[in-house]
């Protein structure tokens, strides 16, 4: 997470696991947006820790047609323990 709070995942396999690093210290909250990409194949999955739960409205899983867009916004106020999250296509 000290990286930055802008990332891209391509995909071209399942994704069976998440984890984050270097997050900021209890009190101060982190939030990430990921841009994720099926690549030509298609229908690839990603995996959400338990630890995550959805904001009202959101898609729960990632777009299937190949070549989708799916956008993943996610925030912590607690280092992680708990991550809230909204999940929403991207339009072609």
């Amino acid at each position: 997470c000290a990286l930055g709070r802008f990332f891209t995942l391509s995909l071209t396999a399942n994704v069976t696991s998440i984890t984050f690093t270097n997050l900021p210290a209890a009190g101060a909250g982190q939030s990430l947006s990921i841009r994720i990409r099926q690549d030509a194949t298609g229908s690839r999955t990603v995996a959400l820790p338990a630890s995550f739960k959805a904001t009202g409205g959101s898609d729960t899983a990632v777009q299937a047609a190949a070549n989708a867009y799916t956008l993943l916004e996610i925030e912590t106020f607690d280092q992680g323990t708990r991550w809230e999250y909204a999940m929403q296509e991207i339009a072609a």
